[in-house]
């Protein structure tokens, strides 16, 4: 690699990983290749990572002019056919599930759209949405069974906070050298910043003795 490159091996953009330095542009950019959440690998500049710029391999883009698209639908001509059930609470559940998902300045996008969670095609039309989970019962709001799963009629339900409190991802606990903690916990102890060693274990399925001991970015892990 070139020298005093700052290396961005491991940190996360958006829906990208960095997984290493890739070349030299004809402008002298360094590039870097990435991995999407969407699964595809993804060749940027890094300064166009670092800014914010690119966020994706262009798969965000296509999800916001879907999402745009959708929305046109809902409150344009469909909404004499869903005759105002777009303002109840089922609708602001369907509403924010997808906001929290597709627009990453959504409040809570890192914990969802950020680390891969998605919304099953189907359920882009709100009726689809409510015919799969009836109305919200009062209390209630909508829960992923897996936690680490998508949202979909299979992994979902109306649940209230007293039953979602035992579904948490960070109640996912790791055993390893002989002690059993979450990642969160474990993310403190050994010095990797909680998202990348979620993404690591979670997401990526990498083996528990890499997820820990690889270096992100030059810094050395300790435990």
């Amino acid at each position: 690699m070139y020298r005093n490159i700052k290396d961005l091996t491991g940190h996360r953009f958006g829906r990208l990983i960095v997984l290493g330095f890739s070349h030299r542009d004809k402008h002298r950019s360094n590039c870097w290749r990435c991995q999407c959440d969407c699964g595809k690998e993804y060749i940027t500049r890094g300064s166009r990572l670092i800014n914010g710029n690119t966020k994706s391999c262009g798969c965000l883009l296509k999800e916001h002019a879907k999402l745009t698209a959708v929305k046109n639908t809902i409150h344009g001509n469909t909404r004499k056919d869903m005759q105002g059930k777009h303002y109840t609470p089922t609708y602001k559940s369907w509403e924010s599930m997808r906001l929290r998902c597709n627009n990453p300045n959504a409040t809570g996008y890192d914990y969802y759209g950020g680390r891969g969670i998605k919304v099953c095609p189907e359920w882009d039309d709100f009726r689809n949405f409510l015919r799969d989970m009836g109305e919200r019962p009062q209390g209630t709001s909508i829960d992923r069974i897996d936690p680490n799963g998508n949202y979909c009629k299979e992994n979902c339900r109306w649940a209230t906070g007293k039953e979602q409190l035992y579904n948490r991802k960070n109640t996912l606990n790791v055993f390893y050298n002989g002690m059993n903690m979450t990642i969160k916990e474990w993310a403190k102890k050994i010095n990797i910043r909680y998202p990348i060693l979620r993404y690591r274990i979670v997401i990526a399925k990498w083996p528990i003795e890499k997820a820990f001991t690889t270096p992100v970015g030059g810094q050395v892990c300790q435990h």
